[in-house]
């Protein structure tokens, strides 16, 4: 369960249960699907700007290959 929906179950028993061994290893748990999310989104920043980079690769070649098609 290591999504966002986890925190708020996590945080929840944190702070319902009397077990500290319970509530610190929930806390424990939070830290690590934080930790995991936000990895995540910058996985996904770097796949988004990766796409870019290869849609603009594709048009400068197109453009390269135009311009050599004229000049010869």
């Amino acid at each position: 369960m290591e999504t966002k929906k986890a925190i708020a179950i996590l945080r929840t028993l944190a702070e319902q249960t009397p077990d500290g061994r319970v509530r610190r290893y929930a806390e424990e748990e939070i830290e690590q699907v934080v930790k995991k999310t936000a990895s995540d989104g910058a996985v996904n920043d770097l796949r988004s700007q990766l796409e870019q980079l290869k849609e603009q690769n594709q048009q400068l070649r197109s453009r390269l290959e135009s311009l050599e098609a004229k000049s010869s």
